[in-house]
């Protein structure tokens, strides 16, 4: 009968498996540091870093892509017979009537829907004016409440374009506006426009608007 194979021989090794311990925490911990350190070296000397998103730089950004006038206006603006003799320089322009809403991008600009009048009329401008005198703008706005009255405008300026927004405050107290629909005029500092320059003007209202050349000498 043949004798069963002794197992005594392959016990020890076995049982060397089972009891062999682990790497020392210390020997794990310097590996790490080995492969980490290096990458961070590394990556902060090659790392392109992107400029961090401020929102009022990038509002600011945006607004001067645009040059901003607050106007303060005459009411009731003069009659046109008492006009300066060089207000309306090598004739009128012809104001064509165009549909309400701003052009795009500008209420980006703005931030909100502005608060307009509800409609303007009667828009008298020179056709030609020079760049060294002011430029003025005569026309009529219709406002929604008898205790609204036209305080001035604020124009936007774009290379060529230009956006003319009537402003307009409310009364205090008990105080009422005569008419609902009321002539203003505008004045455009000199040296506000280029010289050579031909601008498309727009003058907008909450329900129409309307749009002109101005040719620069």
């Amino acid at each position: 009968m043949p004798t069963p194979p002794d197992r005594s021989d392959h016990e020890p090794a076995t049982s060397a498996r089972r009891t062999r311990e682990p790497w020392p925490m210390k020997w794990v911990a310097l590996a790490i540091l080995v492969c980490i350190v290096p990458y961070t070296w590394i990556s902060l000397r090659y790392r392109k870093e992107a400029p961090s998103y401020e929102p009022a730089q990038a509002q600011a950004g945006r607004a001067d892509s645009h040059q901003h006038l607050v106007l303060e206006a005459e009411h009731p603006a003069p009659p046109r017979d008492e006009l300066p003799p060089d207000a309306f320089i090598i004739g009128r322009a012809m104001p064509t009537p165009i549909p309400a809403g701003l052009p795009e991008g500008l209420l980006k600009i703005i931030g909100i829907e502005p608060r307009l009048p509800e409609s303007v009329a009667a828009v008298s401008t020179p056709a030609e004016v020079t760049a060294v005198a002011p430029v003025q703008i005569r026309f009529s706005c219709r406002v929604a409440s008898d205790r609204d009255v036209l305080g001035g405008a604020e124009v936007y300026i774009k290379e060529n374009a230009i956006v003319i927004l009537p402003t307009f405050e409310e009364l205090e107290g008990e105080l009422a506006v005569r008419s609902r629909n009321e002539p203003v005029l505008v004045t455009l500092p000199a040296g506000t426009l280029k010289p050579g320059v031909t601008y498309d003007v727009r003058l907008m209202a909450a329900s129409n608007g309307f749009a002109w050349n101005w040719v620069v000498r």
